[in-house]
């Protein structure tokens, strides 16, 4: 397995490397989003207009927006920022992938990141989290599972709410629902402490039963207001 030392020096080679082949004719390839595809031999890089923004270091350039790049040496991936003219994440990943308005970034060993093309941050970068909430992108927090268990993200601040034996969690417009090793759905405050009378109150809003899905795994609860399912 690649060692991520081994990539860092073989980035920081190339670059001082790339210095010394200023005699060596730099190719224009493609351009995509108004960004120039470059290659010097056999690596690639990135110009905007005349200014080069990233030297000709890496085995293969992918422009994902306007802003980010997708920077591959050897067989890890890595986030390029062309604002900032710096990479953004380590090269971590073995493969990158654009969903709407996010980026999903795996991990060799199964664990996956998420960057924010929207908000221009991470949500979640190096974590031990297996699969996401992304086919809603409505609601006010993305779910994270890690094993059985469930976090969750807020969209807009990336802060992240460990909730106490959540096994399973819902895709909902505001608010924290969550599923509990008892077989009862709760609602939580941001602080995660259970809210009993506020979940009452919302699901008497809701007519008396409320409705709560997870699309991922194509999964719909109807609960009481004690949070008890009743369609199982």
């Amino acid at each position: 397995m690649i060692r991520q030392k081994e990539i860092n020096e073989l980035y920081l080679n190339r670059l001082q490397k790339d210095k010394e082949l200023f005699y060596v004719e730099i190719l224009p390839i493609e351009t995509t989003f108004g960004v120039k595809l470059i290659r010097r031999k056999k690596l690639y890089g990135i110009c905007c207009g005349t200014e080069q923004i990233a030297a000709p270091v890496f085995d293969e350039v992918i422009l994902l927006s306007m802003s980010i790049a997708d920077v591959r040496i050897q067989e890890r991936h890595a986030l390029f920022d062309l604002n900032t003219k710096k990479l953004i994440s380590k090269f971590l990943y073995e493969r990158i992938e654009k969903a709407e308005n996010w980026l999903i970034l795996y991990r060799p060993e199964g664990r996956i990141g998420i960057y924010d093309l929207i908000e221009s941050h991470f949500l979640v970068e190096d974590s031990s989290y297996e699969a996401y909430n992304l086919k809603d992108n409505t609601t006010e927090y993305i779910w994270a599972r890690h094993g059985k268990y469930y976090d969750y993200i807020n969209r807009k601040t990336g802060r992240l709410h460990t909730l106490p034996g959540i096994i399973m969690a819902y895709d909902t417009l505001h608010g924290l629902f969550g599923l509990g090793n008892y077989r009862k759905i709760m609602y939580f405050d941001e602080c995660g402490v259970p809210k009993p009378a506020d979940l009452r109150r919302i699901v008497l809003e809701a007519g008396g039963h409320l409705v709560l899905n997870n699309f991922t795994y194509n999964i719909q609860h109807i609960i009481d207001v004690y949070g008890n399912i009743l369609n199982i």
